[in-house]
């Protein structure tokens, strides 16, 4: 159980664990575990359960899922990277679940604009082939 700081523990860390000690990152996630998960804590007055707690939770998926929603938000690339500390796409792309419903609207959304980009150039003209074969005699 994280308890206040005491301005006399000898450390300058904001958070200490339950002997006054600076709190490690380990130390974190095993408390932030015990709070959420239905598990709970074994500190103070033997095991306390959390019956609405999350049957499984770690913070590691916290990471799989923050890349997803950005990503599926529309975050590009070179943010994801920055904000996840990826050094690579493929990294980072092992963290991404794309939603199959944005796969589809940008399918459809790009085909639209390529519809509409063929549709502001000149429109194709249809020959006929006595027509075609003339103009050939002529342009020889």
């Amino acid at each position: 159980m994280l308890k206040e700081r005491d301005p006399h523990c000898g450390h300058n860390n904001l958070l200490c664990g339950k002997f006054g000690q600076p709190s490690t990152a380990q130390s974190l996630r095993d408390e932030l575990n015990a709070i959420l998960t239905k598990r709970g804590s074994t500190y103070h007055n033997g095991h306390k359960t959390n019956p609405d707690g999350f049957d499984k939770w770690s913070t590691h998926q916290l990471r799989h899922t923050m890349t997803s929603k950005l990503a599926n938000g529309g975050a590009n690339a070179a943010t994801l990277k920055a904000i996840g500390g990826w050094g690579s796409d493929k990294a980072m792309n092992a963290y991404i679940k794309v939603d199959e419903s944005i796969v589809h609207r940008g399918y459809e959304s790009a085909m639209k604009r390529s519809k509409e980009e063929r549709v502001q150039k000149q429109p194709l003209q249809r020959v006929s082939l006595s027509d075609l074969a003339k103009q050939q005699k002529k342009a020889k």
